[in-house]
């Protein structure tokens, strides 16, 4: 019985050329070690870049919330008020 093209065979045909085409890009990416240093530098400083942005926002969300329900609590709200006293003597020097 002969076996007719169908797509799975052209799926699997372009497959084998996307695959060693991309074997030559990555042998290509492997011997430019500057270019890897250079992107994973990168990497790594938007990583932590967006670690500190992140963990600021959501912090200040945080507070915020915390503010508003424990502010009407007498012993927080005298906490607040001490960090907050805090606050401006040391930042605004």
């Amino acid at each position: 019985m002969k076996r007719t093209a169908k797509s799975k065979d052209i799926a699997i045909v372009e497959f084998r050329v996307n695959k060693e085409r991309d074997f030559a890009n990555y042998m290509k990416y492997l011997s430019h070690p500057g270019h890897i240093m250079w992107r994973n530098f990168l990497a790594g400083t938007f990583h932590g870049l967006g670690l500190v942005i992140g963990t600021a926002v959501i912090l200040t969300i945080l507070a915020f919330v915390l503010n508003k329900v424990l502010g009407e609590i007498p012993f927080f709200s005298d906490f607040t008020e001490a960090i907050n006293v805090w606050l401006d003597q040391n930042v605004n020097q």
